[in-house]
């Protein structure tokens, strides 16, 4: 039961990763996965980042993992004497999937451009526009993968496979698209509305697109566009407290989630720049014919100056889950905000 339980969550997986991007329940210390209008959102002349995703870590030996690395440098773009600046910003992003059960890898890197021009000085209001081209690179390992007809009849796959496999690697391009728009009425307080288009060329994503002599063999698997629409606020409170509401929707194709909820964050006022974040989500998602609540987020974090820490446990309330005793998923983030200003945020942190 075990081995078929495994064999499915790996078929699963598969097909999940042909079809639909990964995810991050820090998806807002992951700002370039979810819009390229937010490359150089932030305080500071340049931003590093990377984040980490582990899943189903108690029956897999190599659990499913994710993880992402980037890095943008923004540049202010004055007019003459008004002092009034726009901001350009650069940058690139890399990052991997892998199901370890099946070792099947995915590799992105994109690179980013946005331009957020300044609509009013005395608010901060920002609009936003950024673009995104990116090549992905996709592989497999056959090594790893048996099939019915190498069964020998006792208790080994050893035969040969009458299976046409083609190459176990191939590469995409992609492009994608965003909208962001912030205002910060007050030196506290910030309100943040985007959207993001992604594969808006709609890749082939089949393994099977270059084999030739193989009529019968679907060679066309176009990966979903998808939209992302979010809302971000920073709101200060009494006491030196602040709370983060935040609400991200995800569409892509048949794939449908939400994630909504809030962080606090407690300043430390006797050490600058230092403040603590704790924070809970839900996320609902589309499964197959309904749609229900699927995980509650767990976060805390800390903020040392320019460097933001984040842990994330995600707790899974599918039946499946629950039902195989699976752990559900961690994520560890890590920000880096070079030359720090927090009076020019065009986005939250955290």
């Amino acid at each position: 039961m075990v081995r078929l339980i495994l064999i499915c969550i790996s078929i699963i997986c598969t097909i999940q990763l042909s079809g639909q991007d990964q995810h991050f329940s820090q998806f807002y210390a992951s700002p370039l996965t979810l819009s390229p209008a937010l490359a150089g959102s932030f305080g500071g002349t340049y931003r590093v980042s990377t984040i980490y995703r582990d899943q189903w870590r108690s029956i897999i030996e190599s659990p499913l993992s994710t993880y992402s690395v980037a890095g943008d440098v923004r540049f202010d773009v004055k007019y003459g004497n008004t002092g009034k600046a726009d901001i350009a910003a650069v940058g690139l992003l890399f990052y991997a999937d892998k199901v370890a059960v099946a070792d099947f890898n995915s590799n992105h890197i994109s690179a980013f451009a946005a331009y957020h021009k300044l609509l009013d000085k005395q608010t901060s209001q920002y609009l936003s526009l950024g673009v995104q081209y990116g090549v992905v690179q996709k592989n497999i390992n056959y090594e790893n993968l048996f099939f019915q007809d190498q069964f020998n009849g006792v208790s080994l796959y050893n035969g040969d496979t009458g299976e046409v496999l083609p190459s176990n690697n191939f590469a995409y391009g992609d492009l994608s698209l965003g909208i962001n728009y912030s205002i910060a009425p007050t030196k506290k307080s910030r309100y943040v509305v985007g959207a993001g288009a992604f594969h808006l060329n709609a890749p082939n994503v089949s393994f099977y697109e270059g084999i030739d002599g193989q009529p019968n063999i679907i060679k066309e698997n176009l990966l979903y566009r998808k939209f992302t629409l979010y809302a971000i606020a920073d709101i200060p409170l009494p006491n030196y407290i602040s709370a983060l509401p935040r609400l991200i929707m995800y569409k892509q194709g048949p794939h449908t989630a939400i994630n909504v909820g809030s962080n606090v964050k407690f300043e430390f006022i006797e050490y600058q720049n230092t403040a603590l974040h704790v924070g809970a989500w839900g996320r609902m998602v589309q499964n197959y014919d309904q749609f229900g609540f699927e995980s509650l987020i767990l976060f805390s974090g800390i903020e040392l100056g320019k460097v933001l820490i984040g842990l994330s446990y995600d707790v899974n309330f599918n039946n499946i889950i629950n039902y195989t005793g699976m752990q559900s998923a961690f994520e560890l983030s890590l920000t880096l905000i070079g030359d720090h200003e927090n009076d020019s945020t065009i986005c939250p942190s955290f």
